[in-house]
């Protein structure tokens, strides 16, 4: 039990303030005697040493803006004014004073908070057209996604209706032909296409049973599921019997020393191979009609009269046939002559051309 040190009424444990005055248990009291400056304990209505009766701490009251402070307090802390006692009162002017300073501090904190209200404002509506934004997005997304499903599944459905319309012959015919072009794709696969998705493209393991093509690290076949060691050791005793196709895949010819530092022309024989040797064995058949007849008549001393370039101071040799008259060689072609005595890539060639083939100022040959 406590006793109230302004009315003297009992308290009870736990309650902060008297009922008969109201006055606060703890918080008012009075611990250091104004007497003889003892220091009493908590709760205690007379002072320890010298008997004189404690007084009673009072709550002040700022005089500018009216609020209650705590026993003590040398500043206000609702307005921030100066908390002062009975003995040292404000004058009139000093209380005008702290009511002006207020006034502006209460005017500059509405207007920073009239700012702050306006950038949240701002932000929000930021905000908002963003969202409104991303949610038109999601829209159109969502409406593009369901546009492309939508032709899909119409695709999907027009493909079932062609599948549903094959009879079991069909059907059964269409399965015999995906597993005949599934077996042939495996049994002669290349492996040099199917080691284009394997991590090492050097050395890939075919398997020497079925020729299926497996990675270079790999332990088993992925095919026919045999052990890679076994099958290897099994090849190796002559215990396995392979076809030619798969003795062409597991077969790897070691490739030709050259040396590649030094140029090599290669020679007509290594450039024509095995045609040339052909050629070279192969003996030429003439036919009878074919064979040439010597002219003992001798070559006429002109040349025929379709020569393009008229007469020739000596006879063109040509031999003839006795049987059918025809000459078995034809006269020579002349070219006209060129004259280049020095050709860069600017200058025009100069050919030679009778003068009547050069048009004159009217325009004729």
């Amino acid at each position: 039990m406590f006793t109230c040190k302004v009315c003297g009424s009992e308290v009870e444990r736990g309650q902060a303030y008297c009922a008969t005055c109201g006055a606060e248990v703890v918080a008012n009291y009075e611990v250091k005697c104004p007497a003889c400056g003892t220091r009493n304990n908590a709760g205690s209505r007379f002072c320890a040493h010298c008997g004189e009766m404690l007084g009673v701490l009072r709550r002040p009251t700022c005089v500018i803006c009216g609020a209650e402070n705590l026993p003590g307090a040398k500043f206000c802390s609702v307005c921030g004014a100066p908390v002062t006692d009975s003995d040292t009162p404000f004058t009139e002017e000093d209380v005008k004073e702290f009511r002006k300073n207020k006034m502006n501090v209460d005017l500059m904190v509405k207007e920073r908070m009239t700012e702050a209200e306006r950038e949240i404002a701002a932000m929000k509506r930021r905000v908002e057209n963003d969202k409104t934004k991303a949610m038109k997005e999601i829209e159109d997304y969502r409406r593009k996604t369901n546009d492309e499903l939508t032709k899909q599944a119409v695709m999907l459905d027009a493909y079932r209706d062609k599948v549903n319309e094959l009879g079991s012959e069909d059907v059964a015919q269409l399965r015999k032909l995906s597993s005949a072009v599934r077996n042939y794709s495996a049994y002669y696969a290349d492996p040099y296409s199917a080691a284009e998705n394997m991590d090492e493209l050097e050395d890939p393991f075919i398997c020497p049973v079925c020729g299926g093509v497996n990675a270079a690290d790999a332990v088993r076949c992925t095919r026919c599921g045999r052990s890679r060691a076994r099958s290897l050791r099994l090849l190796e005793k002559g215990k396995i019997k392979q076809s030619a196709p798969i003795r062409k895949k597991t077969k790897v010819l070691e490739a030709p020393e050259e040396d590649l530092s030094s140029p090599k022309t290669p020679t007509f024989e290594e450039f024509a191979g095995e045609a040339f040797r052909e050629a070279q064995t192969k003996p030429i058949e003439k036919s009878a009609d074919e064979k040439e007849t010597p002219n003992f008549a001798g070559a006429p001393h002109y040349a025929p009269g379709y020569y393009p370039y008229g007469g020739m101071p000596y006879g063109a040799p040509v031999f003839y046939n006795k049987e059918t008259g025809e000459p078995y060689q034809m006269p020579p072609i002349v070219q006209p002559v060129a004259f280049v005595p020095y050709v860069t890539q600017d200058q025009p060639l100069m050919q030679y051309a009778p003068m009547d083939e050069y048009p004159g100022e009217n325009g004729k040959k």
